[in-house]
């Protein structure tokens, strides 16, 4: 996604809401090691198409119950949003069907 312009972006830390919107060249100048951010929104410019923003997230791989928090967490902020062509990609840490037994299965369904 890198060859096409970044409009803006925006950083939700690991707990909060959608910080102000920025240039996209400040966020990668900022030292990102103190800060436990989560998600990242970016709004992309591509040439004869409308704008669409991408999230990047990156999920809890240990704690099942706090990734499940953290996937509601990330429906909240995202449904604040104004309604936009939108793309979710990143690190889930889903785990597969193969991972559970039956019970469980049926409350993740």
């Amino acid at each position: 996604m890198s060859r096409w312009p970044i409009r803006h972006c925006a950083l939700v830390p690991r707990y909060g809401t959608v910080m102000q919107r920025q240039d996209p060249s400040s966020l990668f100048q900022e030292h990102t090691g103190r800060h436990q951010r989560r998600l990242l929104i970016a709004e992309i410019a591509v040439e004869g198409c409308a704008p669409f923003e991408v999230a990047s997230v990156h999920f809890d791989h240990r704690n099942e119950p706090h990734r499940f928090g953290q996937w509601w967490a990330l429906r909240r902020v995202l449904d604040a949003l104004p309604a936009a062509p939108r793309l979710l990609m990143g690190d889930l840490n889903a785990l597969t069907r193969s991972d559970y037994d039956a019970a469980e299965w049926r409350h993740i369904e």
